[in-house]
């Protein structure tokens, strides 16, 4: 079990982003310490690397709650997990075309600008 302190500090996380975590219900309920503090265990720990690659994504606060929550119902959500992550790999595949049709732009502009 870890103390919000050892979680914040393991995952780079700021303790502030694990408690708004846990009031938005991303996490499942996390366990209590006689002094009601906070504990973190391996699972909880998976989870918040799972919620970090798909924050690292852009993925809406809403959609990772539902991803969660589908985890948590187990195997037999696999495959409305599979088409959660399908849709988003699609925006995903959608941002990098935009930011790769900005870059020609800039970089037409950059060369026009060293011509000068």
């Amino acid at each position: 079990m870890y103390t919000i302190k050892e979680t914040s500090c393991m995952l780079n996380i700021p303790a502030s982003t694990l408690r708004y975590y846990e009031e938005q219900k991303i996490l499942p309920p996390l366990k209590r310490s006689a002094g009601n503090q906070r504990l973190f265990d391996d699972h909880d720990i998976l989870l918040l690397k799972v919620v970090q690659c798909l924050k690292k994504t852009k993925m809406p606060i809403e959609e990772i709650r539902h991803f969660i929550d589908l985890y948590l119902q187990g195997p037999a959500t696999v495959d409305r997990r599979r088409a959660l992550f399908q849709q988003h790999r699609q925006r995903i595949l959608r941002q990098i075309d935009e930011l790769q049709q900005t870059l020609v732009v800039l970089d037409r502009k950059m060369e026009t600008l060293n011509q000068r």
